[in-house]
């Protein structure tokens, strides 16, 4: 399948999942993916999370914000043309529409590449190997090639976004670890 045929095949099946769902699949996520990094990440690194958009029929990541904001520095995406800078947002109030009316860091405190220990990444599909399926413009691929870059990657998704393959070029980046409701397809070495 093309790219646009699979950006297209998930995103509407995403976009039919239940409320009560992508509740539910937001909430067994954070508790899985906020017990690995309590467990192998320090307290007080940064981690860089994204704002789900139930909307889209995105993993909700209120919870894993929830779950790490006492523990760890949070940080969110905002996109500045090409690229993504990220900043400090410790209360989901430091968030405010932005690029495509998607929730971004209004304060300007900003963390460079090399200070995140854990990106949650997001995607319209992912494979068992770490393959993704992005939104298209590039934005995280761009991140995850910058040099500097040593995070752990882990992509987030409801396991109806779980493709066998997906056509992939040069550019498209893996992520260490993919993560959906039901649990870890691929697990990021600690």
């Amino acid at each position: 399948m093309k790219k646009s045929e699979a950006r297209s095949y998930y995103r509407t099946a995403r976009r039919a999942l239940e409320p009560k769902a992508l509740a539910r699949h937001g909430d067994l996520i954070a508790q899985h993916l906020g017990s690995w990094i309590i467990d192998n990440v320090p307290s007080g690194m940064t981690v860089a999370l994204h704002y789900g958009m139930d909307a889209y029929g995105e993993v909700p990541t209120v919870g894993l914000h929830e779950a790490l904001t006492h523990t760890h520095r949070l940080a969110y995406p905002k996109v500045l043309g090409k690229g993504l800078a990220f900043h400090r947002a410790q209360k989901l109030s430091d968030l405010a529409p932005g690029f495509n009316r998607i929730p971004e860091p209004v304060l300007a405190d900003a963390v460079g590449v090399d200070e995140l220990a854990v990106v949650v990444v997001p995607g319209v599909a992912f494979t068992r190997d770490g393959s993704r399926l992005g939104q298209g413009g590039g934005h995280y691929d761009r991140l995850l090639s910058a040099l500097g870059f040593r995070a752990k990657a882990i992509g987030i998704a409801h396991t109806l976004q779980i493709a066998d393959e997906i056509e992939c070029f040069e550019r498209d980046q893996r992520v260490h670890g993919v993560l959906t409701e039901d649990g870890w397809l691929l697990k990021p070495e600690a």
